[in-house]
């Protein structure tokens, strides 16, 4: 029998559920105010936390609701690249195609070990464009280091830089803001032959040659996305065993 009553009150019970539900309060977000702490205690300003998670390489998670203080640890590659899911693919670079190629160079890097793109045919290869005064570019080293960390037994994937910058100008840098990349200096030429303006501006080459991911400017979704696509062209077979 049809009862409008019980009805009626099974959707007030809903509604009321539904409003409950509504009003349980939110979790706390981070903000200039929040206190965060690494796992030692030490406690970072608001510029210092802000910096480290912004860099792609750090993650908060609520220590306390109640005084809204966080816990600031550091991120594995393979939550890195999870990541990506939970961000838009990032804006592509103006400078390449992707689908495309690039211009092939020939070059040294610091070490004076030749670098020929065209060598590197059957590798994975992750550029970076940057120069000293570029603060982005600086400020994403850190995460690009990592990521040659992660692969350094990989012997196909190679990561280079071009740097604007000249050899006596690079070598005093690095000796207080370590990179890892295999680093050609007074690279303006390669940059301009690959219409690059904007920095940093990185570029993922599959093993065919084949650019699979460009795009300008640092941050956590940018190296999120990098650390995705890196991982799914170092993954692939190489044309050799197709």
């Amino acid at each position: 029998m049809f009862r409008p009553t019980l009805i009626l009150g099974l959707i007030a019970t809903l509604f009321s559920l539904q409003v409950a539900a509504q009003q349980k309060p939110m979790p706390p977000r981070p903000d200039a105010s929040s206190k965060v702490f690494d796992s030692t205690g030490h406690q970072y300003t608001y510029e210092e936390w802000l910096k480290l998670v912004y860099g792609g390489l750090y993650t908060l998670k609520i220590k306390s609701v109640a005084d809204s203080s966080f816990l600031l640890r550091p991120m594995t590659m393979d939550e890195v690249i999870a990541r990506a899911k939970t961000f838009p693919k990032p804006k592509e670079s103006p400078s390449f195609i992707t689908g495309g190629g690039i211009p092939s160079f020939s070059d040294r890097d610091l070490e004076g070990n030749k670098i020929n793109l065209e060598n590197l045919k059957g590798k994975t290869i992750v550029l970076n464009f940057f120069f000293i005064g570029c603060r982005p570019c600086r400020e994403e080293m850190p995460a690009l280091n990592m990521l040659v960390d992660y692969y350094k037994d990989n012997k196909d994937v190679a990561f280079i830089a071009i740097a604007l910058d000249s050899k006596s100008d690079l070598r005093k840098f690095l000796k207080s803001t370590p990179f890892k990349y295999a680093i050609i200096p007074d690279g303006r030429n390669i940059a301009q032959n690959n219409n690059v303006t904007l920095y940093p501006t990185s570029v993922v080459v599959n093993k065919d040659g084949v650019v699979l991911f460009h795009s300008s400017g640092g941050g956590s979704a940018n190296f999120a996305w990098l650390a995705k696509v890196v991982n799914l062209s170092a993954s692939a077979p190489s044309p050799a065993t197709n």
